[in-house]
């Protein structure tokens, strides 16, 4: 599975990783998977989740998605 990392959180962990996550996963292991000890940045406030581009929760199954993308929050002037 691709995880791609926008904004900022690009910054961070750079654009993108390839996981291999299991038909139990949920998006809360696959945060667990590509961040370790830096989960805490992929479950703050604000952090969208989306799923073959749908927006979902943490507590998502993976099934057979392709992508698990991270959005940060947008702030604009």
């Amino acid at each position: 599975m691709k995880i791609v990392f926008l904004g900022r959180l690009a910054e961070q962990f750079g654009a993108s990783h390839t996981i291999e996550p299991t038909e139990s996963w949920t998006v809360a292991e696959a945060i667990s998977a590509c961040a370790g000890d830096q989960a805490d940045m992929l479950t703050a406030p604000g952090i969208s989740y989306v799923l073959d581009h749908e927006i979902v929760r943490i507590g998502t199954p993976l099934a057979d998605a392709k992508e698990l993308a991270f959005l940060p929050p947008v702030s604009g002037g």
